[in-house]
């Protein structure tokens, strides 16, 4: 579930506070309409950047947490009672880009949603956003990896290792079985994945490339349209690197590891396949800043 900002109240309040010489010089390009993950109260910031970047905000009000937007970026940050006076813009510019994206709406746009969603077609404009770099490259050449995670906690990754990146590094899937046939096993799972499980990717899903030891499935969110990209890679016999990330934003109330797991859990039938489940305990900081909850109760990972 997201939220969408209110974006004339926004605009108010930062007009509120303007001088005359402050106000629409030198505008910023428009960016998409903001639209917040659910969660829990925390402080809102806003800021120019990527979602995959470190957030240094000024403070703004009290709400929900993290957009999922890379032009005009509201996140959830510790400290929530001092302005970040590191990485501050100017009123002006916050102003411009909130009128901007509250403009946007006014032109009619319907959340795509797949075929096989499990809630009816959304009204709001969807937020697709783009797949990082890499991503439908296929399998990596020999001693690669899938592509890695930028610093939001909305990403996990085969790329390096635990001790180089203890926040987003998944260790590979091993699988005592040919190329063919494990391929065969993850289309059957991703064919048996249902829409909506623990409220998560109710838009559905669609198998973007497939083959050569190679699958890239894209999901969407059911109320605003946010995509995220799952990768396999069977990079050698017996192992599967998987890769999961948000395009957009810097929280994502923990959609990734709940997509994980459903997979590890639908595989970990098969006794041939060795698969790692996403916790508390191994993932600490991913937990703690999306406010992971499930609906139902998850074996320790």
């Amino acid at each position: 579930m997201a939220y969408r900002v209110w974006l004339p109240a926004v605009a108010a309040l930062l007009l509120s506070s303007l001088s005359p010489s402050d106000a629409f010089s030198h505008p910023p390009a428009a960016p998409r309409p903001l639209a917040l993950r659910s969660g829990g109260a925390s402080c809102l910031f806003m800021t120019q950047g990527r979602g995959g970047e470190p957030p240094h905000q000024q403070s703004l009000a009290e709400g929900s947490k993290s957009s999922r937007e890379d032009t005009l970026l509201i996140s959830r940050q510790p400290g929530c009672g001092q302005a970040a006076g590191r990485g501050e813009w100017s009123r002006r510019a916050a102003l411009a880009a909130a009128s901007a994206a509250a403009l946007s709406w006014l032109s009619p746009s319907t959340v795509n949603a797949f075929d096989n969603r499990s809630t009816p077609k959304s009204s709001n404009k969807p937020n697709p956003g783009e797949p990082a770099a890499g991503v439908g490259a296929g399998v990596p050449k020999e001693g690669g990896t899938l592509a890695k995670c930028g610093y939001a906690p909305n990403c996990f990754s085969p790329y390096g290792s635990k001790e180089q990146d203890v926040d987003h590094y998944y260790a590979p899937w091993s699988v005592s079985k040919g190329r063919e046939e494990a391929l065969g096993d993850l289309v059957r799972a991703v064919e048996a994945y249902p829409p909506g499980q623990e409220d998560i990717d109710e838009g559905g899903w669609e198998i973007e490339k497939q083959g050569d030891g190679y699958l890239w499935v894209v999901f969407e969110s059911g109320v605003y349209g946010y995509k995220d990209d799952l990768e396999f890679a069977i990079v050698k016999e017996g192992q599967v690197q998987v890769r999961s990330a948000s395009r957009l934003g810097y929280t994502e109330s923990g959609v990734n590891s709940k997509r994980i797991n459903w997979f590890a859990d639908y595989l970990a039938k098969d006794p041939a396949w060795k698969v790692e489940r996403i916790g508390k305990s191994n993932y600490p900081r991913y937990f703690r800043e999306n406010l992971v909850r499930y609906k139902n109760p998850q074996p320790q990972g």
